[in-house]
């Protein structure tokens, strides 16, 4: 996990080997005891596929993690997903998703 930031300072969002740590990262975390790491490398995964404009794969990555109890990235899956469903064309999904976060901020007392 420590590795995935680093190779995006070094080689940018594009660099093949991002994308490769990312995926590694997933499948090392297969069991419900590593289930916040998976979720981290997930949304890691997610934010690659986003930027490099692969907005379906991002949504297949997403839209899991919005039932997952263990997710513990919520408020950026939102984020992502409402960004990713925009680019998609799919304008009520990313308003439900925007407006998601903000309920999950306000309850939280997130600013």
């Amino acid at each position: 996990m420590a590795l995935g930031p680093a190779l995006v300072a070094t080689r940018g969002w594009f660099g093949a080997e991002v994308l490769e740590n990312y995926q590694r990262a997933i499948e090392l975390c297969p069991t419900s005891e590593r289930a916040a790491e998976r979720a981290l490398a997930t949304y890691g995964l997610a934010t690659v596929t986003e930027l490099r404009g692969e907005y379906e794969r991002t949504d297949e990555l997403l839209t899991p993690m919005l039932d997952d109890p263990m997710n513990v990235v919520v408020v950026e899956t939102r984020e992502l997903l409402a960004c990713c469903t925009f680019h998609e064309g799919e304008f009520q999904r990313t308003l439900d998703n925007a407006f998601s976060v903000l309920k999950v901020r306000r309850v939280s007392g997130e600013r």
